[in-house]
This record gives C-alpha cells, sequence and structure tokens, in this order.
C-alpha cells in the first residue's frame, strides 16, 4: 500500500484473478526467483525456493513445459524449485488432477500441499497425490500450546503425512517465541 503496510494476497489475487492477469504476475514471480537462484548458484551456493502458483497457471496445458525451458535458461535444476499449491488444486477433476501434477513432477520440481486444513478441507487430495510437504495452516496451529484438542487433530495429521510417506510436514504461522 502507499503507507507502506502490506497487502494480503487474500485483497488483491481475487481482482488479479477476476482481470485475468494472475498467469503474468506468477510468471514474473518466477522470473525472478529464477534470475536470483542464477545468481546464488554462479556465487557457489545451493538453495531452493518455493513459489506459489495460481489455479489459472498450473492449469495452462504448456505450464510444465514452460518451467522447464525457464530453469534450463537460468542453469536452475528445476528439483531447486517447490511448486506449492492450494487445496483448491483439489476442486479439478481427480484424473485431471493426477496427470497435471505428475507432469509437473517429471520436470523434477517438488510439489508442496499449502494451507491444509483451511475451511473444508479435502483429505482424498492425500491419497491422489504423492506431495514432497504438506504445510499445515496457520489456523491448525494457532491454539497449539494451549488446546489438547488442536495438539490431537495436528499429531494424527502429522502421523498420517508420515504413513503416507510424505517427506515433509512444516507448521505455518509459529511466530511467538513461547
Amino acid at each position: 500500500a502507499d503507507d507502506g503496510s502490506i497487502i494480503p494476497p487474500s485483497q488483491f489475487v481475487p481482482v488479479y484473478e477476476a482481470r485475468n492477469v494472475l498467469q503474468h504476475l506468477d510468471q514474473h514471480v518466477l522470473d525472478m526467483v529464477l534470475e536470483d537462484l542464477k545468481t546464488l548458484y554462479a556465487q557457489g551456493l545451493s538453495v531452493n525456493a518455493s513459489v506459489n502458483f495460481s489455479r489459472s497457471t498450473l492449469l495452462n496445458p504448456d505450464f510444465a513445459h514452460c518451467f522447464t525451458e525457464k530453469c534450463r535458461a537460468c542453469g536452475v535444476p528445476p528439483s531447486a524449485i517447490t511448486v506449492e499449491v492450494t487445496e483448491t488444486i483439489s476442486n479439478i477433476e481427480r484424473e485431471a488432477l493426477r496427470e497435471l501434477l505428475d507432469r509437473m513432477r517429471q520436470t523434477g520440481l517438488k510439489l508442496s500441499l499449502d494451507d491444509f486444513g483451511t475451511e473444508y478441507s479435502n483429505l482424498s487430495i492425500l491419497t491422489d497425490v504423492p506431495f514432497d510437504e504438506v504445510k499445515f495452516d496457520k489456523s491448525l496451529v494457532d491454539n497449539i500450546c494451549t488446546s489438547g484438542r488442536s495438539q490431537i487433530v495436528l499429531g494424527r495429521l502429522m502421523q498420517m503425512c508420515r504413513q503416507l510417506q510424505q517427506s515433509r510436514t512444516v507448521a505455518e504461522g509459529i511466530e511467538d517465541a513461547g
């Protein structure tokens, strides 16, 4: 904002979606991330990055190919990028979703299920897609220190992800020192 305050994605993403420009923003962010990784790689640092993409970008049939080409042009291996997708992607027909994410995985990039546990969580997405990472939404973590119920739910979800061989679980929104 003009006053220097942060504008949350929930306020600008719907506007960009309505104007059909979100894919351009996604591509710009990817270009910036790849350029930064290219610079870091040139300095001898081998780092990874996570990038969120909108559903409209992911549904572009050329996404995986364009992604791979951009990585190649920058000298960054696709495996250095984790693509974060939200549960809303589960609204896509199951077979189409599997094909889409399989195509992405074949490029070498990693997949992360972001904001898991928001609104009406779709547990079936965990049965359909082998995510490399599941990021639990802040709403599941907020009361973890004071609520036994929250501890049980989050604990069981983490156990379930381990049993499904998800390689990593992340709890979002842990900003308190206590």
